[in-house]
């Protein structure tokens, strides 16, 4: 129970983290919108790190989308006792990572530039970059919440599907159904002729 809990955790987490990534990519381009000014801007705020973030960021989304969908599925076959959590309980806890995580970028990244931190207010990156991440965090519980629903669904669906009788012939049984009442009416008792 304790490793499903913290593999919970950790799933959060990199979904969280997949989404400062985003938000922070966005406020950027908002904030920013001339190319050359966000490049200025970028170097001189220490992203250096940035190719390998995305690259985390992106096996991070890939991950946390697979595990929901996992989680999801194993609940659904009761195999796994998965509390249901909705998306605003989700997009909450994720803001509030995404709402610290892009607070803790910022900071570090000028730290580690030898910039003023008080650059991080320049351009209104920071409130701009905030409601962001609020907003990406809202996108990203949604997206989690619905490809879990999608899971179950294909589950529920497939286990209906083998639980139904076969069909002679190849037919889907509604199908086979149909032909068979088709087939009983139009063999039924005639009346006689008429003249």
């Amino acid at each position: 129970m304790d490793t499903r809990r913290s593999v919970g955790r950790l799933v959060l987490a990199g979904a969280a983290f997949a989404g400062v990534i985003l938000g922070h990519w966005l406020s950027y381009l908002i904030a920013l919108p001339d190319a050359h000014q966000r490049t200025v801007a970028l170097a001189s705020a220490g992203h250096g790190y940035w190719v390998s973030a995305v690259k985390l960021a992106v096996t991070c989304a890939v991950v946390a989308v697979a595990s929901e969908a996992i989680r999801r599925t194993r609940a659904a076959l009761g195999r796994d006792s998965a509390p249901e959590v909705g998306p605003s309980g989700l997009a909450v806890r994720l803001a509030t990572l995404q709402v610290l995580g892009f607070v803790a970028m910022e900071v570090s990244e000028r730290v580690t530039a030898g910039a003023p931190v008080a650059s991080v207010f320049q351009h209104h990156l920071f409130v701009l970059g905030i409601l962001i991440q609020l907003l990406v965090a809202a996108v990203v519980a949604l997206t989690l919440f619905l490809v879990g629903r999608a899971a179950v669904a294909i589950v529920v669906a497939l286990a209906t599907r083998r639980s139904r009788p076969p069909s002679p012939h190849g037919f889907p049984a509604r199908s086979w159904i149909a032909v068979q009442r088709w087939a009983v009416a139009a063999s039924g008792p005639r009346g006689p002729p008429s003249r």
